[in-house]
């Protein structure tokens, strides 16, 4: 059977194939199948040429083709990730992009580059955790040197050098042979290493408690 080519009955910048011998029938894409049939779907029987000679590719819109190839053109454009500004509004504006696309637009979109965009999003994050957590760190003394300067003064005479009382605002409850300690939770903090001993004795670690947790020293 041969047909004639015609402008496409959708009215998109495609084609239609109308049957030769039976004028009114056109070639139509349904359920997977090319049929000649009377036009039911203008869009079943219209077909937008994507490669010149090679391939006809039914149902796809040329504004759905060039939206998605936008979106395509950000997700590359994010290069390599790092944790700025700059990259960030390249992420965002990758995604954002893609949400605003319609389904049949997104379904123009591979997961191969898609999966660029989700990697990206995810390495940024990671990235802004690592950096989040050394600045937090920054200017914090290790336990070693910690426990070296709470063991070798003498805390009857001054206190040791750091500390401060603002951050955990420790209190003590003293009775006849005990001594209850309170503070506040510290933001971040995994434990405590609670020290402590007895007037004219040296400090010792008494306990490593998690979070917030009274600790009672027997006299």
């Amino acid at each position: 059977m041969s047909y004639k080519t015609v402008k496409a009955l959708d009215g998109s910048e495609g084609v239609s194939f109308e049957s030769a011998a039976y004028p009114g029938k056109y070639l139509a894409l349904v359920d997977g199948k090319i049929i000649t049939t009377k036009p039911v779907s203008l869009s079943q029987c219209s077909f937008t040429i994507t490669k010149y000679g090679e391939e006809i590719e039914p149902g796809i819109d040329d504004t759905d083709q060039k939206s998605a190839e936008k979106v395509i053109s950000l997700i590359n454009a994010i290069g390599q990730v790092s944790n700025t500004p700059a990259c960030k509004n390249k992420i965002d504006e990758a995604r954002n992009a893609y949400q605003a696309l319609s389904p049949a637009q997104k379904a123009l979109i591979s997961s191969e580059v898609l999966k660029k965009l989700t990697d990206a999003e995810q390495e940024y994050g990671r990235q802004k955790g690592a950096d989040e957590k050394k600045r937090a760190q920054a200017g914090t003394v290790s336990v070693s040197d910690s426990q070296k300067a709470i063991t070798s003064t003498n805390s009857d005479k001054k206190d040791v050098k750091g500390s401060t009382f603002k951050i955990l605002k420790a209190k003590a409850a003293g009775g006849k042979k005990s001594v209850t300690v309170s503070w506040s939770k510290v933001k971040g903090a995994s434990g405590y290493m609670v020290y402590g001993a007895q007037c004219g004795k040296k400090m010792k670690l008494l306990k490593t408690l998690p979070l917030r947790s009274p600790i009672r020293q027997q006299s």
